[in-house]
């Protein structure tokens, strides 16, 4: 059977979850990319914030659609009223097994009713 990469990354596998403050930090060089899923349980914005000293982007993949994220974009507000799950997983920039550095990565997701940027009065 053979399967696109698209069709892989639109599939949501939970590896790692939150702690209980919406935190999951991983060595990615070491254990692999973060694979995690959110439920935004009814709440209308969720915030994803990814830091690493490495570049790392993310997929993320609502309602079967992908979307892709460089580091560089993150933090991320998105709508999430009316979704069941969000699923989130990491990517390596420069996936090479024999580069010695640090890629450990933290992400962080929160959920709130209230747009977490508001655009500033003028």
């Amino acid at each position: 059977m053979t399967g696109s990469a698209w069709s892989d990354k639109a599939t949501i596998r939970v590896q790692d979850y939150f702690d209980d403050k919406g935190i999951i930090t991983k060595d990615l060089q070491l254990k692999g990319e973060i694979e995690t899923a959110v439920q935004p349980q009814g709440k209308k914005y969720m915030l994803i914030d990814l830091k690493s000293l490495e570049k790392v982007d993310l997929y993320v993949i609502i309602d079967g659609q992908v979307g892709f994220v460089k580091q560089e974009e993150s933090p991320l507000t998105l709508q999430v009223s009316g979704v069941t799950t969000v699923g989130i997983k990491t990517q390596r920039r420069v996936p090479n097994p024999n580069k010695k550095t640090d890629f450990t990565a933290t992400l962080s997701v929160k959920v709130s009713d209230e747009d977490p940027n508001p655009k500033k009065k003028k």
